[in-house]
């Protein structure tokens, strides 16, 4: 005798002998729910299930019609920010479980967490050391911060501004965190439509009003944690990267502002980032970054050869 499931799809797969058609259309035609029944294959199948999604969507056609097309991106961005949401659950539930399952083994009980960032970084394709920072980050999503965690599964807000959120209060009291989520999805929510820069602004403009003494230790943080460092890109690039506390930002920023503010001589048609690169090489090895530089040889022969005898 057939059941059915809960999507309304009949588990049978033959009637009076004959085999049943199970296709799409026919499936339609029967009053089967396919969001459900989508939703019940997840629920059922779990990882293989969020597999099989991830090849449909990829086997999916790309849409060529004008609205087709661009609404297709925004549901896709609406997924993105899903499975972002997902993966914060899921990464949360991992180091829940591995926590609690050592404890009951008696291992690693100093810190019974040890080793689960880099599984999740792993499975991200992550570095360990950014691994810890996302772990870390989807943990204050997942239970801090429910309004901003629910807005990213509905794809309300990005993955880029709910980390700009995590961001800017990470170093608050939890209850004041907290506070903040809640005051961003006051009436209609509107700063997720301006922008991170302007996000970043409202949020850390709320942490200074609920703990001033964070504004102190920040302008502390930047002074200890300022650096430089560069690393070879490809073989003819090389990256330059760092951060400097605002007594020391500012007046580079000044200097490299006036450099590309100043005239320029004829036939000069370098941009202003090429001036800024320009100006800091010279600054840093007190050479001239563009034209002839010295170079010194050091050649070493006997007297024969030098004297061709």
């Amino acid at each position: 005798m057939a059941t059915t499931s809960s999507s309304g799809t009949p588990s049978d797969g033959t009637t009076g002998g004959a085999v049943r058609d199970l296709g799409y259309d026919a499936l339609l035609h029967d009053g089967a729910d396919m969001d459900a029944l989508v939703a019940e294959h997840l629920a059922r199948t779990g990882t293989d299930g969020i597999l099989s999604l991830a090849a449909a969507v990829n086997g999916a056609p790309v849409l060529t019609g004008t609205h087709e097309a661009v609404t297709a991106v925004g549901a896709l961005e609406t997924l993105k920010c899903a499975a972002t949401a997902k993966q914060a659950d899921h990464s949360v539930a991992y180091q829940d479980s591995l926590v609690a399952d050592r404890q009951r083994a008696g291992v690693r009980e100093k810190n019974p967490a040890w080793g689960s960032s880099g599984d999740v970084a792993l499975m991200l394709h992550l570095s360990p050391k950014s691994g810890t920072k996302r772990t870390n980050d989807f943990r204050i999503l997942a239970e801090d911060l429910p309004h901003c965690h629910q807005g990213l599964r509905r794809g309300i807000m990005t993955w880029d501004q709910a980390h700009v959120v995590i961001s800017g209060t990470r170093s608050l009291k939890i209850e004041n965190r907290r506070m903040i989520d809640e005051l961003l999805w006051e009436d209609t929510h509107t700063c997720f439509e301006a922008g991170t820069a302007s996000l970043r602004e409202l949020v850390n403009y709320w942490a200074l009003v609920l703990e001033p003494e964070t504004a102190e230790q920040e302008e502390e943080d930047a002074t200890e944690k300022r650096y430089v460092s560069g690393y070879q890109v490809n073989e003819n690039t090389v990256r330059i990267v760092g951060d400097f506390p605002l007594d020391q930002g500012v007046p580079i920023l000044q200097v490299l502002n006036r450099e590309m503010e100043r005239p320029r001589k004829p036939g000069d048609d370098r941009t202003n980032a090429q001036v800024a690169a320009d100006t800091v090489f010279e600054a840093i090895t007190d050479t001239k970054a563009t034209g002839s530089r010295p170079v010194e040889l050091l050649l070493m022969m006997d007297p024969e050869s030098l004297t061709g005898a």
